[in-house]
């Protein structure tokens, strides 16, 4: 993670929290992840890189997909830690300090 000039670069790692996180806050569906995803005032993840990195979750356990009507992510437990672990250890950066700053858009 790097800023340049106040604004945050996103990588791979910033991705896939990110996306961990909003399917943290309920259920979604791909197109409402990308939804929540333009809330935040990031450089936009384009949808072929957010379903690539949304399997890459899955198959690592963090998160699953339940098929319904429509193919729902939901987090997993394992999941759940990771992200509580990223959480904290952020509160001691600057730079992720910011990220999690950003996340309270996709709340609004």
């Amino acid at each position: 993670m790097s800023l340049e000039k106040g604004v945050v670069k996103e990588t791979k790692h910033h991705k896939l929290v990110t996306l961990l996180y909003i399917v943290s806050r309920k259920p979604r569906t791909t197109n409402q992840i990308l939804q929540a995803i333009q809330k935040i005032e990031c450089p936009q993840m384009e949808k072929a890189t957010a379903i690539k990195y949304l399997r890459h979750l899955e198959k690592a356990g963090l998160l699953e997909v339940r098929n319904g009507k429509n193919k729902m992510y939901h987090i997993t437990e394992k999941g759940r830690d990771c992200l509580e672990r990223f959480v904290e250890l952020c509160k001691f950066t600057v730079e992720y300090k910011e990220i999690l700053e950003s996340w309270r858009a996709i709340d609004r």
